[in-house]
């Protein structure tokens, strides 16, 4: 049998064996899109990228003809709550939808399901994508795009919105690519970290598939720091790679309700002191743990740390050699933040990343009180000693002391609760429609080819 006949033979051997094993159907197809071994064929036929004469004759931005001037908007998900109207992810689109003037969302969604398509409001579409597997839906995808965005004067949206790099991802650059339009992939999952490739089976090929869709995007935006500085490692020298303006609704924090009273969950806690963070060997929680240590050997005084990481092992195995176990309470994640920081004692936070600097204006709003290693932000927030304890990064000792003072001074407390509040509301003001409008500007920078953005840039350097 000739080599060619034997190669071919072996391929339809592998799918044989691949259709009996749904793992080895996905490492098949998706090897044929992200697999290493031909970048360039790959790049050739899926999603080759054009040149800068290319990109500036492409209709990249709204024609001046259209009569439009706002754009419209096609996203692509894997969250079903785009479905529930009361959800989160719902309300944020419902009003984002204000800014467009056409938003349709696709959610993929695996397995056999029956279709489905529903409008939310006057300009807002939901459209069910589905495929027998996981790996089938960005091609269920762009055929689901084709068949209802594509009308005789041509597709409907001016750009296409991954909302995460793994199989979103890359239907939006099949779609983008089939139909000439501007790409932009959001990341707001760390896909690098043991806890998401833990996550999902099928996590550790997304890892992979989101590479592949990042180095060949050139609109992208970060939902945290960390996101953010993990992409500025994968993306390629002229990619697009901006933060998502966040919208922190301080206001709901400060008149929210809490469902319950953490005292109430943790009845042997007189005294509970919050802190946040991942459980990784170089946190910076190991400096709470160093300043609470001698107060934790008091059996009324408890720690919730709300975080998870690989390296929560090291953290319980800690406590227990610190004798603290029954005093220290690991919480993972919390969907219920209000009552934890409406009802805990005091927040303790040794970080100073963006979502720090979020987490300490929240607690502040919910009159939460502050211990806090200082940054730009706090020390002109807040007045040591008055409105919060403000300690140096580093400095365990007076961690440990103001900790401890605080502790026994109930004047203290009801004092930094006030005033921490009042800042807040006096300095802090947030508007919904300045935000709204920031993200839609962050969303159509991707209509915009990178060489004028990079201009731009230049001349605002300049002046």
């Amino acid at each position: 049998m000739s080599e060619r006949n034997l190669a071919k033979k072996r391929s339809a051997d592998e799918l044989h064996e691949a259709s009996l094993d749904a793992s080895k159907m996905a490492a098949l197809s998706l090897d044929e899109v992200i697999g290493e071994e031909s970048p360039e064929d790959i790049i050739a036929r899926e999603l080759s990228h054009s040149t800068v004469d290319e990109e500036r004759a492409a209709k990249r931005i709204l024609a001046a003809d259209s009569g439009r001037s706002m754009s419209r908007v096609l996203f692509i998900t894997r969250q079903t709550t785009y479905f529930e109207p009361a959800s989160k992810d719902m309300k944020t689109m419902l009003s984002l939808a204000a800014y467009f003037d056409e938003v349709h969302i696709l959610v993929l969604t695996p397995g056999v399901r029956k279709e489905r398509t529903e409008r939310f409001a006057d300009n807002l579409w939901v459209y069910q994508v589905h495929a027998s597997f996981w790996w089938q839906l960005p091609w269920a995808a762009r055929s689901k795009a084709h068949e209802q965005l594509s009308f005789t004067d041509g597709f409907r949206p001016d750009l296409v919105v991954a909302l995460d790099p793994f199989e979103s991802g890359l239907a939006a650059q099949l779609i983008g690519k089939k139909f000439n339009r501007a790409v932009q992939v959001q990341v707001h999952e760390r896909f690098t970290s043991t806890a998401f490739k833990n996550a999902a089976p099928a996590n550790t090929w997304r890892v992979r598939l989101a590479r592949y869709v990042i180095r060949r995007s050139k609109s992208v935006r970060a939902g945290s720091d960390k996101i953010h500085a993990l992409l500025q490692t994968i993306v390629r020298k002229n990619t697009d790679v901006r933060m998502l303006p966040r919208f922190y609704n301080f206001a709901g924090f400060k008149d929210a309700k809490p469902s319950f009273d953490i005292h109430d969950r943790y009845t042997d806690f007189v005294f509970i002191m919050l802190t946040f963070g991942e459980l990784t060997a170089d946190s910076p929680l190991h400096d709470v743990f160093s300043a609470v240590n001698t107060l934790l050997h008091n059996p009324r005084v408890g720690l919730v740390v709300v975080g998870d990481g690989p390296a929560k092992k090291l953290f319980t195995e800690k406590v227990e050699l610190l004798g603290i176990k029954k005093n220290v309470v690991f919480l993972g994640q919390t969907d219920d933040l209000v009552s934890y920081l409406k009802t805990a004692d005091v927040l303790l936070e040794t970080r100073e990343s963006r979502e720090s600097e979020e987490l300490v204006l929240r607690s502040a709003a919910a009159g939460l009180p502050l211990i806090a290693y200082a940054t730009e932000l706090r020390s002109d927030l807040f007045e040591d000693g008055v409105s919060a304890s403000i300690v140096e990064p580093g400095d365990i000792h007076t961690l440990e002391k103001e900790t401890k003072h605080f502790l026994n001074n109930q004047t203290l407390r009801i004092q930094y609760r006030d005033a921490a509040q009042q800042i807040v509301t006096q300095r802090i003001s947030e508007d919904e429609t300045t935000y709204y409008r920031a993200l839609r500007d962050s969303i159509e920078l991707a209509l915009v080819p990178q060489k004028e953005l990079q201009a731009e840039e230049q001349n605002n350097t300049k002046t």
